[in-house]
């Protein structure tokens, strides 16, 4: 598996308020509610931060930077850090943020797999080629052997302890859900996207999987329809660490769909990034046994507003409902991304 490393780098700074200069020791890396690793820190000295002037919300908040005493959530653009204890926001000023930025590209040297077109996985995992296969959120892993599949992987689990790893992954319940994985195949440690539902045939004996599951890698297709799954695409990029920059670069139908993935797949967790009030019952759409999306129409269409609605189809306590989704999106001057309300 990829080597997971302690790093350490010394840089000498200042941390300049209103108040004077202050020299302490802070540890940087992912906040624990984006499951990616957050253990994993580095350490730098003396940071400079300035109060901002103008009044601003932090958007994306998914570092942390921790001091003895003190410790503040920095956004994904680096760019702005609040104080955890009395809400403050500072600027982080041009060379600190190189500084974390630098630090933020170790860190995902670490966590993060390698996004390479579905052409060239195709060729370093070949058909009956062995794997590892690592859940990016757990950090559990086993082995996998390719059985097949022409327009993505269809792979199993090598040996009963394999397919236990695989259903602990998956929580204990088998599963369609799509979930972001490392794939250690021919030298590389590649990006993917996983489901955790048996199906199929399978030819491997004596290891608990009755058929075989799939693996997404970017550009890959179903077989079905030949098509990009959207959510096996948005996990790649989760899995290559390009979830937040996917996220800041959707039009609001993307974010609709990821809204749809993030609630009805077991990533709500994530939602906090898109939601317009984080504290939203999304309940409605994670009770969902499944659903299905038809056109999204732009019912009202402004520079910082958006109103879609959409056809959808879905199975709710076993009975199948069809009806016109309507969800209202906003963009604030200090958001990275759109943020999202489900209406009716």
């Amino acid at each position: 598996m990829k080597k997971i490393s302690f790093l350490v780098l010394s840089v000498c700074f200042v941390f300049l308020t209103g108040c004077g200069t202050k020299v302490s020791t802070y540890s940087f890396g992912y906040t624990e509610s984006t499951r990616f690793n957050p253990y994993e820190k580095v350490t730098l000295e003396n940071i400079a931060f300035s109060e901002v002037s103008e009044s601003t919300n932090l958007d994306l908040a998914v570092f942390e930077l921790k001091g003895e005493s003190e410790s503040y959530l920095i956004d994904y653009a680096i760019s702005l850090a609040q104080d955890t204890s009395t809400g403050v926001i500072y600027n982080i000023d041009h060379k600190t943020r190189e500084v974390l930025s630098i630090n933020k590209f170790l860190l995902d040297e670490i966590i993060f797999g390698e996004i390479i077109p579905w052409s060239e996985a195709d060729q370093l995992f070949p058909r009956l080629g062995k794997g590892v296969v690592r859940d990016l959120e757990t950090g559990i892993y086993f082995r996998v052997q390719r059985r097949g599949g022409t327009n993505h992987v269809d792979f199993q689990p090598l040996t009963k302890q394999d397919t236990e790893s695989m259903f602990n992954a998956y929580s204990g319940s088998w599963s369609w859900d799509r979930r972001a994985v490392i794939v250690q195949s021919g030298g590389r440690y590649i990006a993917g996207s996983m489901n955790g539902m048996p199906h199929g045939a399978g030819a491997i004996q004596d290891n608990n999987f009755n058929g075989h599951s799939c693996i997404h890698f970017s550009g890959s297709i179903t077989h079905g329809n030949d098509k990009l799954d959207f959510a096996h695409q948005l996990m790649v990029k989760k899995a290559g660490g390009l979830f937040f920059d996917t996220l800041m670069e959707m039009p609001p139908e993307d974010i609709l769909r990821a809204f749809i993935i993030l609630s009805t797949q077991e990533q709500v967790h994530y939602l906090q990034y898109i939601l317009r009030n984080s504290a939203e019952d999304t309940s409605f759409f994670s009770n969902m046994q499944s659903i299905h999306l038809g056109p999204i129409v732009r019912a009202e269409d402004e520079a910082d507003y958006v109103k879609l609605e959409v056809e959808a189809m879905y199975y709710l306590d076993n009975i199948r409902h069809e009806e016109v989704l309507t969800f209202d999106l906003y963009k604030e001057p200090w958001d990275l991304t759109w943020k999202i309300k489900f209406v009716k």
